[in-house]
């Protein structure tokens, strides 16, 4: 079945704006950490550290510096994964080896499984338009413009996306 994905603009409030771009940071540097680690390892033993052990890894990170525990867990086993599947890609010829990242070009954090809840979706205006609230795990409440009709219930991940321009974008993959 293919992945379907919903874009829709959000709004929120400057507290949680933020929060986002705090996390955005930290995020970035897991990803520059988890980067540095397995180039070590690579370098030492001459094999690099897999999938798991790299979540692993950032996980630990994430248990050790109370900064890090304000980002959801989840949310940090994703870059675990992004950074592996950026690595195979390199294995495999599909493109060059992950580059150290930018904290000011890392825009996106993911949500997988679970870390979001609908708290309400009421009808905007006369038309197909609703307003839907969403309340996302250690980061906060996100007012949703909802102008195509999905089911919440098939929603796997969700993306927040932020735009160089300050818009912030919620992404549903079903």
């Amino acid at each position: 079945m293919p992945t379907l994905a919903y874009k829709f603009r959000a709004y929120t409030d400057e507290q949680t704006m933020w929060e986002l771009k705090s996390q955005l940071s930290l995020l970035c540097e897991v990803y520059n950490t988890l980067r540095w680690v397995d180039t070590y390892f690579y370098q030492r033993d001459g094999k690099g550290l897999g999938k798991y052990e790299l979540i692993s890894i950032a996980l630990d990170l994430r248990r050790q510096d109370k900064e890090y525990q304000r980002v959801y867990a989840k949310v940090i086993v994703e870059v675990g994964e992004r950074y592996y599947n950026a690595r195979q890609r390199f294995f495999e010829g599909l493109a060059r080896f992950p580059k150290e990242k930018k904290s000011h070009k890392w825009l996106s954090l993911t949500y997988s499984q679970h870390g979001w809840k609908v708290l309400s979706v009421r009808p905007i205006r006369s038309g197909k338009k609703k307003l839907m609230k969403l309340k996302l795990s250690k980061l906060g409440v996100f007012n949703v413009i909802v102008h195509r009709n999905f089911d919440f219930e098939k929603v796997k991940r969700i993306t927040v996306k932020l735009s160089k321009s300050g818009e912030v974008y919620i992404i549903f993959i079903l």
